[in-house]
């Protein structure tokens, strides 16, 4: 038995409409009218009485009826516990630079609380590297940093996005002059970073 002609023959029953009960489904009038004849032959009874025009339950329609709705009702109530089974829950801890909480993470976080409510976010801040010993020691399911790639066996690496480092400086500060300046030639220099041991 197809539960579409169930839901199709609540609708007639609803409406004492062939037309309305098609046009609430979606279903053109004919297609309404072959569910039905269907159902009927499937139980050997006549749902509808038929008479100028108008139709109406018969007795044996008025019992499918109360089958229908609780058969219909069911399925629902197993798809919903279902999708409550598969849904994610539970607590996500992210560990991260105030820079990436404050302005990056923001519209991302929203985005995933609306596809999974039921996750509860737990954001956390911290430097670079205590957020990578975080991470070892179960303290954060995940982290986001700025940092190079790390190689460590013990952490599985995604690299998000990769971003240019650029210097800035006054324009008589002596490494002005270099068209490059590498990381070694920073040493010893006082630099205004995001977050201190990040780069």
């Amino acid at each position: 038995m197809n539960v579409d002609y169930l839901q199709t023959f609540r609708e007639v029953a609803k409406w004492n409409s062939f037309t309305k009960a098609g046009e609430m489904l979606g279903y053109a009038q004919s297609s309404v009218t072959t569910q039905i004849k269907k159902l009927e032959e499937e139980f050997g009874v006549i749902l509808f009485e038929r008479w100028g025009g108008k139709i109406k339950l018969t007795q044996a329609g008025v019992q499918l009826l109360e089958y229908a709705n609780k058969i219909i009702r069911l399925l629902e109530e197993a798809k919903q516990n279902l999708s409550e089974q598969t849904e994610l829950s539970g607590t996500l801890s992210i560990g991260t630079i105030e820079s990436i909480a404050g302005f990056y993470l923001p519209p991302y976080l929203q985005a995933f609380k609306n596809k999974h409510p039921k996750v509860n976010l737990l954001l956390q801040q911290g430097i670079c590297k205590d957020l990578l010993k975080g991470i070892k020691e179960g303290k954060y399911d995940l982290a986001i940093i700025l940092d190079q790639k790390q190689e460590d066996p013990d952490l599985n690496v995604i690299t998000i996005k990769e971003e240019p480092l650029v210097l800035v400086a006054k324009p008589d500060h002596h490494l002005v002059r270099f068209d490059h300046v590498s990381i070694k030639d920073l040493n010893g220099e006082k630099l205004i970073v995001t977050e201190p041991r990040c780069i």
